[in-house]
């Protein structure tokens, strides 16, 4: 296990327990990387510069980002398909 510097919060009147997260030293399940400008999907142009523009707008720093008044994207997200 490993530890790394994680981003804090900047909503007024709330903080972080913690400056820093465990990371596994297994291999990674799934990607822990901010959402690039690469990942943006889209079947025209237009849809992926919306993307484009939304994944600049949000708050975007990877695993443990934590929630931000202006929006945050959650990469790798909670989403379930059953």
């Amino acid at each position: 296990m490993r530890e790394a510097v994680v981003p804090g919060s900047n909503v007024p009147g709330e903080g972080s327990r913690a400056d820093a997260a465990g990371f596994s030293d297994l291999p990674a399940l799934v990607e822990q990387r901010p959402l690039g400008e690469d990942g943006r999907v889209g079947l025209t142009f237009w849809d992926r510069g919306k993307c484009r523009d939304l994944i600049r707008q949000y708050r975007n720093e990877g695993a443990f980002t934590p929630p931000d008044t202006r929006g945050t994207i959650m990469w790798p997200g909670y989403l379930w398909l059953a």
